[in-house]
């Protein structure tokens, strides 16, 4: 957006070269086995991919997956995966603020929205049940409104209204999550 390049990804490294002024310059991860260990990172840089013009960690004491990011309209960052970290940052109101814990490995869906400079947190929720969720897809409606979608093996993934009202059975089950603007 507005002529920059936009990265993000999952990191175990404490020494990125994360910026001044972002959201938080300091890596979380450290967790005790591969599933509780890592951030995720996103990174701004200008069209040249000289030094980044903004870098940031995002996380909390146990593990961050990322799996999909999208730019909205008005140049912030929508982000989504998974993580198992209870200290997750989320933001006041949010739709929901606890880690559901349970599974082999306790991850839940996290969506984070940050401005485009990468300083400010303007949303962050976690969506989930007892067992595994795992965000795949991220969209934004012309209203602001986020569309998550993923696989869960969740029987008690939360749904309102949904085509099919129960977990299915087997292994996983896919969902979309529908989020409002405000994430709450």
């Amino acid at each position: 957006a507005d002529g920059y390049v936009y990265i993000a990804g999952n990191t175990t490294s404490n020494n990125l070269p994360v910026t001044l002024n972002v959201f938080d310059n300091t890596f979380n991860g450290y967790g005790s086995d591969p599933y509780e260990i890592g951030d995720v990172f996103i990174a701004k840089f200008t069209y040249d991919l000289g030094e980044p013009v903004a870098c940031t960690y995002l996380g909390g004491s146990a593990a961050e997956h990322l799996h999909t990011m999208i730019l909205a309209p008005d140049g912030s960052i929508i982000l989504a995966g998974s993580t198992n970290s209870a200290d997750f940052p989320w933001s006041p109101g949010a739709y929901d603020s606890t880690l559901a814990v349970g599974g082999t490995y306790g991850l839940d869906v996290f969506v984070t929205k940050l401005d485009a400079d990468l300083q400010n947190l303007l949303g962050a929720t976690f969506i989930g049940g007892t067992a595994e969720d795992f965000a795949e897809a991220v969209a934004i409606g012309l209203d602001g409104v986020i569309y998550v979608g993923g696989w869960t093996s969740s029987a008690n993934y939360p749904k309102i209204y949904g085509a099919q009202m129960y977990y299915g059975g087997g292994s996983f089950d896919g969902f979309i999550s529908k989020i409002s603007a405000d994430f709450t």
